[in-house]
């Protein structure tokens, strides 16, 4: 039972990031082609082996790395797992993007909720967007002269 519930898991899982686009050809990642498959067999083999022991639930993070905008920036992402012996199902609980200084986490009630790689960078920058203009909206302004008091450049 459990060789064909790890080839079903790793199976719908491979599809998965490679639709998502968080393979390494798609990320541009520094990684060799097939890496994060290698990676999640690794967690998923001692997982699945874990419920002969212990029927509470086990997690793992898978940490994909791209480089992006002709590979002048680096972003890094965690793919936080959990397998749920009881129900025997493979779960993607939460994404976590890093990149240009910023962290965002997104909380995921299902697998079919996770972002594209390209849409989670758009979140990102999104943020960063916002981020700015918030510092710039909060600054205050003091014309004299010619001179401009408490003027930051962004």
């Amino acid at each position: 039972m459990s060789k064909a519930l790890f080839n079903k898991l790793l199976s719908e899982h491979e599809k998965l990031l490679f639709h998502r686009g968080y393979d390494e050809k798609s990320l541009n990642s520094p990684f060799k082609s097939g890496w994060l498959v290698r990676e999640l067999k690794q967690y998923l083999g001692w997982a699945i082996r874990q419920m002969f022991w212990d029927d509470s639930p086990v997690d793992f993070v898978l940490k994909p790395v791209g480089f992006f905008n002709n590979e002048q920036e680096i972003v890094q992402f965690q793919l936080k797992y959990s397998f749920d012996p009881a129900t025997e199902s493979l779960s993607i609980n939460e994404l976590v993007i890093k990149y240009d200084g910023l962290e965002k986490a997104i909380k995921l009630s299902s697998n079919v909720e996770l972002p594209s790689s390209h849409n989670a960078i758009r979140l990102v920058q999104a943020q960063r967007q916002i981020t700015k203009r918030k510092k710039l909206s909060g600054q205050r302004i003091i014309i004299s002269g010619e001179k401009a008091k408490g003027y930051k450049k962004p």
